[in-house]
């Protein structure tokens, strides 16, 4: 009885087991079949694959493969390897001239895929050339044939044709042979005299093709040859368009600054480019580049450039030379307005991420408007429109620089150009030092007591816009009076946007602003230092100084220092922290305050 029980157990794991393999061996399927759709050439063999989406069981999978055309050989079956999902397997042609299209299959586990395949001889004509693509007739060209795919034993004899008007100057073999073994092969071919130049069509046609001995026709692999008395390509002829001239013509007219189309063509085309020479009767009006090059395949090439600035309406040739002939057109180029002058606003960026700039024109613009050219020498920092178009009848038209943010102080060249004239603006990107570059200002004396000064100038007199005397000409500072207080507010073009000093009748106070956010204050008690016949002299007592805040330079440490006011006159004063340099502040000229 145990012996039976033993047997038992013992079929019923192998029985378990060779379900679990035929389970295993059912769900792996056929998922993939590769190349689809490919073209080649015999003696060419291409390299199929077949993909498993699982690993082959033990033993392998062996997949059973067919063709659909009997030209496109594959082989009966191929394994893929156990524990593996993949199998390569070649595809080739019955023959070397083996010609048709077809579906190659294959099958596993009750699945199937199928790609499409065509395959040709490889005596098809790849392509043909010669060496040279003009010819001065007498002379002769080296003409080359290659195949797709290399001669079998001896050899693949290839059928020549000829066309055009001129074949009958041209002297071709009916037949080329290529060597076997080989993919390409030349023969010489003959010209004879012409009278002028003229073109002809040299054909090569696959051996084995329907259209093989039908002569020069679409499916035939071609070159052309121009044979002429001096061996170069004539001109045929020359043309221009511009602003005013709205087609291509004989004559043209355009605008100062405006662009002229110039076109060259040739009587025949050639695989090879063609380079035309081309002049200007003044190329400080038209600076026409020196060659137009006429791609290979094409009889017309063309060249767009920009004409310069005229004093007054002015005609320029425009001459193109080739093969002994030379053609002109004349291109009337007339006076228009000009760029006379760019502003910036501000000139110095500072914190502000846009710039206006502003093109003015000496004369109002004409018909279709003017478009100016504009650049930076810095576009990482200072970034400008390639253009800007300034409308008809206008003399200004603006545009925005978008400015990036750098710690660095640099100064970034606005160009902005027109029919040959440029203009330029300085911008200054960066932080600046609120006190850099200031110069003193020559003042005009006059003489305020101290009743005066604390009455007159202290308390709200002193009203009107004033500016910062340095180099950066955009730093202003704006007053605006009252009965009690005064404040000047610095538009400082840095990390700073403003300093305002408020001026009440006992103390003074200096505040530094950041993005419309205060950041730091400083205010203290003042007093009278000095009284001089030019100037009153103001110092805020150290010991009344508070709220000194670290991030203003200016100020920075100010509790420790002196801070000087010296009110030169009603349009002047200068300002000092400590052992610091001067701001100096002048008015400026503006209607009367009616507060004053």
């Amino acid at each position: 009885m145990g012996k039976k029980r033993f047997w038992l157990a013992e079929l019923a794991a192998l029985c378990l087991a060779a379900l679990l393999a035929a389970a295993a061996h059912a769900e792996v399927t056929i998922s993939g079949l590769s190349p689809n759709n490919r073209w080649f050439h015999t003696p060419a063999v291409e390299t199929g694959m077949v993909t498993l989406s699982a690993a082959a069981p033990s033993g392998g999978a062996v997949i059973v493969l067919s063709s659909s055309n009997p030209e496109i050989v594959v082989p009966s079956t191929v394994t893929v390897p156990a524990g593996r999902t993949s199998a390569n397997f070649p595809i080739n042609g019955a023959s070397y001239n083996s010609r048709g299209e077809g579906d190659v299959t294959a099958m596993y586990g009750g699945t199937s895929k199928s790609i499409h395949l065509q395959i040709d001889p490889g005596s098809d004509v790849r392509s043909v050339s010669v060496d040279r693509a003009i010819v001065a007739a007498g002379s002769s060209v080296t003409f080359r044939v290659e195949l797709c795919g290399a001669a079998p034993a001896g050899g693949v004899s290839v059928p020549l044709f000829k066309s055009g008007p001129g074949q009958a100057y041209i002297s071709l073999p009916v037949t080329l042979t290529v060597p076997a073994g080989q993919t390409t092969a030349e023969t010489t071919v003959a010209t004879s005299a012409v009278q002028a130049a003229t073109s002809a069509t040299l054909c090569a046609n696959s051996p084995t093709a329907e259209w093989a001995m039908m002569g020069c026709v679409g499916n035939s692999s071609k070159t052309s040859v121009v044979v002429s008395p001096n061996g170069e390509m004539p001109l045929k002829g020359v043309l221009a368009m511009g602003k005013y001239t709205l087609s291509f013509s004989s004559a043209a007219a355009t605008g100062a600054g405006w662009g002229i189309n110039f076109k060259v063509s040739i009587p025949f085309s050639v695989d090879a480019p063609v380079t035309v020479p081309v002049s200007s009767s003044d190329p400080t009006i038209a600076p026409i580049p020196p060659a137009i090059t006429i791609d290979p395949r094409k009889t017309e090439g063309s060249v767009y450039f920009f004409t310069n600035a005229v004093t007054a309406t002015t005609t320029v040739r425009l001459t193109a030379s080739l093969g002994g002939i030379s053609k002109a057109v004349p291109v009337e180029v007339r006076k228009e307005a000009v760029v006379q002058s760019l502003s910036l606003s501000p000139e110095s960026a500072g914190s502000n991420p846009v710039v206006t700039g502003m093109v003015t024109l000496d004369q109002p613009a004409p018909q279709k408007g003017t478009n100016v050219r504009l650049s930076s020498s810095d576009p990482g920092l200072a970034t400008v429109p390639a253009s800007l178009l300034i409308a008809e009848g206008s003399t200004k038209g603006t545009f925005n620089i978008a400015v990036s943010a750098t710690a660095a102080q640099a100064t970034v060249t606005i160009g902005a150009e027109f029919a040959g004239k440029r203009t330029t603006a300085s911008l200054s990107v960066g932080q600046a030092p609120l006190t850099a570059g200031l110069k003193e200002s020559s003042i005009s004396a006059k003489r305020f007591s101290q009743a005066d000064m604390a009455s007159t100038i202290i308390i709200g007199r002193w009203a009107g816009d004033f500016e910062r005397l340095s180099k950066a000409p955009d730093f202003t500072k704006r007053a605006q009076g009252s009965r009690d207080t005064k404040e000047y507010l610095a538009q400082a073009q840095a990390r700073c946007d403003s300093m305002r000093l408020e001026v009440a009748k006992d103390t003074i106070s200096l505040r530094m602003v950041e993005q419309g956010r205060i950041v730091s204050v400083l205010s203290g008690k003042y007093e009278i230092l000095k009284d001089a016949p030019t100037s009153v002299t103001v110092r805020v007592t150290p010991g009344t100084l508070k709220g000194v805040a670290s991030k203003a330079s200016l100020i920075k440490g100010a509790g420790d220092r002196t801070v000087v006011l010296v009110l030169s006159d009603r349009n002047h004063l200068r300002l000092r922290v400590g052992n610091g340099p001067w701001d100096y502040l002048k008015r400026l000229d503006r209607a009367p305050d009616p507060r004053e």
